[in-house]
């Protein structure tokens, strides 16, 4: 005779539940603990309130026709209607404080101890859910285990590896349910986005594959798992870095897979004999870039470059993903706090460390930390511009400060090194500036190769400016357009030419003795270029209303003044 079963969520989400239905698995199984269980004359599948109460959660949150849970609910009354089984409903809905414990795991409790009431033999694909049910003797069927079931055959071997989605040019791959499965293949900076294959993935296939990708991971001394909630799992594979979302996060299950396609060196990347000189001495590196665009590579190229130099090299990773060699110590988050880790750091005492990547404000306040603390850090920003790099760190970071965090800019494009900047802090007086008086300090920004000065920031009243200092390509745009403003320094020159569409329209207006340009209070502590036509005139940050106090003994007041007077707009493009 049939027995009563009760699915938690995670065969719900993936399916499995109707599978076995249909595959008469549930008519056929065999409980090894007869008298914790209840035999009936037909299969019955007990639902409980509490996984009922989770997938109507996720309905309110998102469209219900992309609801794999409601899908299978309308599946499981199908069934009912068929007469293939019989459905019954235990338990009481979670209260709010029992939905906060969720993340300890309140919810599984209560789905278990409905099992355990109704005599049930609960199902999961829930590895933790499975090994606390059978503590408690609760009969267990774990999904993830099928060779163990009696006359049933691996499922297992039918559930594709994340390998079988790559091939030597692929760098990352894409799965999600209801699509086909995509890839990016190429290099940094020149891939296309391409199907792997013209079949549509189920929902319930992803959710297999990602079911298998975190029991490797756990199984394999060279893999780990990041991060696994009940939404999200962060794993590294070996050399995969894997990124598994489902519901309710994500309205459907979906995978992403990235691998580093090659190992480089730096002498792969040309650079000249000047910059193997500067790496030897600079300790508050910034490797920027856009996402893609190669950074990571020539992390590990640079980790390479210190172990040779016989120096003790650490990383501190979010997510533990770069490609480094053994002797590379990788250290996660302690205690889910980079703090903690950059603590331990200062104990260690590495020659130089790793930052992947300085992305939220307790970054940039740890990577300031470090470097005044004296450890050599490299540090990993995303960045379209490398003055953007440096910009990051304004306002989080002390103006006066920011040259001894910093020194070095590094800025990859395409899987190349495409710019070079260094800092200096000096006391002078800004360029464009007629009073000797206004002298101040000011981060001078150079182009490392050359020694060009290309961009000046100082703080100008309670405004940071980032002025740019007309590097070659735009005094060479200047001339071959034979421009009216040739010879004028690019601070208020001609500028290149942008689409206009990018810009946004400021109001100006006066406020005692000074101009207030307002864009807008989203854009709150955000960098602008600020143009009249088509006139660079200059840049500077907005504070957190979104406005920029420009003095009227500011060498900027009198150009604004002008532009308005000719009748021109003041626009702005965020830098």
């Amino acid at each position: 005779m049939p027995y009563t079963f009760l699915p938690d969520t995670s065969v719900m989400y993936n399916r499995r539940i109707l599978e076995f239905i249909e595959d008469g698995v549930l008519d056929n199984y065999h409980p090894s603990e007869l008298e914790s269980v209840t035999q009936v004359e037909v299969t019955t599948i007990v639902l409980s309130r509490v996984m009922l109460s989770e997938i109507e959660n996720q309905a309110n949150q998102t469209k219900a026709q992309e609801n794999v849970g409601l899908e299978v609910l309308h599946e499981l009354y199908r069934l009912k209607k068929q007469g293939k089984i019989l459905t019954t409903i235990v338990g009481e809905r979670p209260k709010l404080e029992q939905i906060k414990l969720n993340p300890g795991g309140e919810l599984d409790a209560l789905i278990r101890e409905d099992a355990l009431k109704s005599n049930s033999i609960l199902i999961t694909a829930d590895e933790v859910q499975s090994s606390v049910a059978l503590v408690q003797g609760i009969d267990v069927l774990y999904t993830m285990n099928m060779p163990e079931l009696d006359n049933i055959q691996p499922h297992e071997d039918h559930v594709k590896q994340i390998q079988d989605f790559f091939d030597d040019k692929t760098m990352s791959a894409h799965l999600r349910g209801h699509c086909k499965p995509m890839a990016k293949r190429g290099r940094p900076g020149d891939w296309k986005l391409e199907p792997i294959s013209e079949d549509i993935m189920e929902p319930s296939e992803v959710a297999e594959i990602a079911n298998r990708i975190i029991r490797d991971a756990k199984n394999d001394e060279k893999s780990f798992v990041e991060r696994n909630e009940n939404s999200v799992s962060v794993i590294q594979l070996r050399k995969y870095r894997i990124v598994i979302c489902r519901p309710p996060f994500s309205n459907t299950y979906e995978i992403t897979a990235v691998k580093p396609l090659v190992r480089l060196t730096l002498a792969d990347y040309d650079l000249p004999r000047k910059m193997f000189d500067r790496l030897d001495i600079a300790e508050g590196i910034l490797v920027a870039g856009n996402p893609g665009a190669g950074k990571s590579t020539f992390i590990s190229a640079l980790s390479d470059f210190y172990l040779e130099k016989n120096k003790l090299v650490k990383t501190m990773e979010s997510v533990r993903d770069l490609d480094v060699s053994p002797e590379v110590s990788q250290y996660a988050p302690l205690n889910g706090s980079l703090e903690g880790t950059s603590d331990i750091l200062l104990l260690i005492r590495p020659d130089f460390t790793i930052f992947d990547e300085v992305r939220v404000e307790s970054d940039f306040k740890i990577f300031a930390d470090m470097r005044l603390a004296g450890i050599g850090l490299v540090g990993v920003v995303h960045a379209s511009k490398p003055v953007d790099a440096v910009q990051r760190f304004i306002r989080r970071v002390e103006l006066g400060v920011i040259p001894n965090v910093i020194d070095t800019i590094i800025f990859i494009d395409s899987g190349e090194v495409a710019e070079i900047l260094s800092l200096e802090m000096t006391v002078k007086k800004p360029s464009g500036f007629a009073d000797r008086d206004l002298s101040r300090p000011v981060i001078e920004v150079r182009n490392f190769m050359s020694n060009e000065l290309v961009y000046e920031i100082y703080a100008f009243g309670s405004d940071v400016i980032v002025a740019p200092i007309g590097g070659s390509k735009r005094r060479n745009l200047s001339n071959k357009k034979g421009s009216k403003y040739k010879g004028m320094n690019a601070y208020a020159g001609h500028a290149e030419q942008q689409n206009p569409f990018e810009r946004i329209r400021c109001h100006v207006y006066r406020r005692s003795k000074a101009y207030i340009i307002s864009v807008d209070p989203a854009f709150a502590n955000s960098n602008f270029n600020f143009y009249a036509g088509d006139r660079l005139l200059f840049n500077g940050a907005l504070n957190k209303m979104g406005e920029l106090s420009i003095k009227n003994k500011s060498p900027m007041y009198s150009r604004i003044q002008k532009a308005l007077r000719e009748g021109k707009r003041i626009e702005a493009s965020q830098s």
